[in-house]
């Protein structure tokens, strides 16, 4: 019994300590109108006015590289790098009273040429040219939540009537362990509308360092941009073990009290 006392007050310490490294980076300079405990980080790239676009756009913890499909329709469970193009440029609006981070999409292919700054779908057909941002980041994270520019449908449409409209921008987050190959952190059901038009968890326990969000939906979504992320880093295998050493030492201490 004592045991697994134990070994219970370690998981709940492990626990502890992942969710006390989490951090919430803002990428909209006006933070979307709702406050967020996090910090606001304006990506290494070229200055254009007051945003900035890089390819990468590079940050404290990650970097972030852009593309779009050519092959593949993002809506669904995986993708691999070869269906991507990415000559597409990471764009960080930092202006309006929601922005955040997107994608532009220069090409020879005229559709291309009305593409905006924000992430945007089938830019090719009605199932290709889905806009994605690629996160790498330095060491492997939990990506935990993803908040979207919500709360405004000129941006974000979705008419809460049980299932989705043809307007409703739809998005998809990924996970990879190589860097080619992505799977959905939604599983076999893919795309996913913002909750309160907000916000996206992806319900990981597993680290990783490379993912991918990308914008999905029907001809007229109108695209979105990422207001924030939120990511825990993980306990090093050192501080486990002190951390189960130190644990271990109570319950020695707790039985020789009793004895």
């Amino acid at each position: 019994m004592k045991k697994t006392i134990g070994l219970s007050l370690i998981a709940l310490a492990v626990a502890g300590a992942g969710s006390a490294n989490a951090t919430v980076i803002i990428f909209d300079g006006n933070n979307g109108g709702t406050a967020k405990a996090g910090t606001l980080e304006t990506g290494t790239g070229t200055t254009v006015g007051t945003d900035v676009r890089g390819d990468p756009l590079a940050f404290n913890d990650f970097t972030v590289l852009a593309g779009f499909s050519t092959s593949t329709n993002l809506a669904d469970n995986s993708f691999n790098t070869s269906e991507i193009n990415n000559s597409s440029d990471a764009y960080q609006d930092l202006t309006p009273a929601h922005g955040g981070l997107g994608a532009y999409s220069d090409s020879a292919n005229d559709k291309f040429k009305s593409d905006t700054d924000n992430l945007e779908s089938n830019l090719i057909t009605g199932s290709t040219g889905d806009e994605v941002l690629f996160f790498n980041f330095n060491t492997a994270v939990i990506l935990e939540q993803v908040w979207f520019n919500g709360d405004h449908t000129e941006n974000v449409a979705f008419t809460n009537n049980g299932g989705f409209d043809a307007g409703d921008t739809l998005f998809n987050i990924f996970f990879s362990t190589d860097g080619m190959n992505y799977q959905s952190v939604f599983g076999g059901s893919g795309q996913q509308a913002p909750i309160n038009q907000e916000y996206l968890m992806t319900g990981l326990t597993s680290a990783y360092s490379m993912y991918a969000i990308a914008a999905t939906g029907w001809n007229s979504a109108p695209g979105g941009y990422i207001e924030a992320i939120r990511y825990a880093s993980v306990p090093e295998p050192g501080t486990l073990a002190l951390l189960g050493l130190g644990l271990a030492g109570l319950g020695v201490a707790g039985r020789r009290k009793a004895a």
